[in-house]
């Protein structure tokens, strides 16, 4: 009851707002009888608590060199706990509710590869090491398959290796734990940070979206897919399940 006695004492002046902030419930700096009321319904729990705030987090995942949606990613959102939640076939995602706190979002993805990685890709490598073509920075992130940080022409032998079926996995994606790397390219959201993908010194850093602290709806948090050797960034969207490719732990 000194909730219920402090709210009617705000309520007749001799109080103040502060003493039970949550006993205005309508933050316009009165206590009325409604919300004397209200607070009686409370008054086993004690005074009565402000809703906590929860909003949503959604995306969707495409190809780089195409634009097409990337079904069966796993996309985690961790924080407090760790969600997880898959692609559809329209490459979207979606977490709700999702209470304040600091959250990361990041994708993984295994399998699906098809036969969009062929002895093109290895041809592209070998020709950026003699310098007759200029590899994108998104080419680049498909090209280096050893996992070194750099691209040449070891890229290029184990991209053959691969075609010929004498390795099943990348090196790169043994090291990430995906065969699928993703830029994130978010719409701007509050206390919103990205993380870079980076393969560097037998260190992967998955790209991933930062909210320090979720604030509000964060919606359009979306990140571009690339397969990890398709250096021809020609991924058509038709592959095998990933059920179908097995652990990454094979090669």
């Amino acid at each position: 009851m000194d909730e219920i006695l402090t709210m009617v004492n705000i309520a007749l002046g001799n109080g103040q707002i502060l003493d039970c902030e949550a006993a205005d419930s309508n933050h316009n700096g009165q206590v009325t009888v409604d919300e004397i009321l209200a607070g009686v319904y409370h008054v086993l729990t004690g005074c009565p608590t402000p809703a906590i705030p929860t909003y949503s987090i959604s995306g969707t995942i495409r190809y780089a060199g195409s634009g097409l949606p990337v079904p069966g990613v796993v996309v985690d959102l961790t924080g407090t706990t760790t969600l997880s939640v898959e692609t559809g076939a329209d490459g979207h995602f979606a977490f709700f509710p999702v209470g304040q706190g600091n959250w990361q979002i990041q994708p993984r993805k295994t399998g699906d590869l098809g036969d969009s990685i062929d002895i093109v890709d290895a041809v592209l490598v070998l020709r950026s090491t003699v310098g007759s073509i200029t590899l994108t920075a998104q080419q680049q992130l498909a090209a280096d398959v050893s996992g070194d940080g750099s691209v040449d022409i070891n890229d290029a032998v184990v991209i053959l290796r691969y075609t010929v079926g004498a390795i099943t996995h990348f090196p790169t994606a043994e090291l990430c734990g995906s065969e699928w790397i993703f830029i994130p390219a978010p719409m701007a959201a509050p206390s919103q940070s990205v993380t870079e993908p980076l393969i560097s010194g037998g260190i992967c850093q998955p790209g991933s979206i930062s909210f320090d602290p979720l604030s509000a709806e964060a919606t359009s948090q979306d990140f571009e897919a690339i397969l990890i050797g398709d250096c021809a960034l020609d991924w058509s969207g038709v592959g095998l399940p990933a059920a179908a490719v097995g652990g990454l732990g094979e090669n």
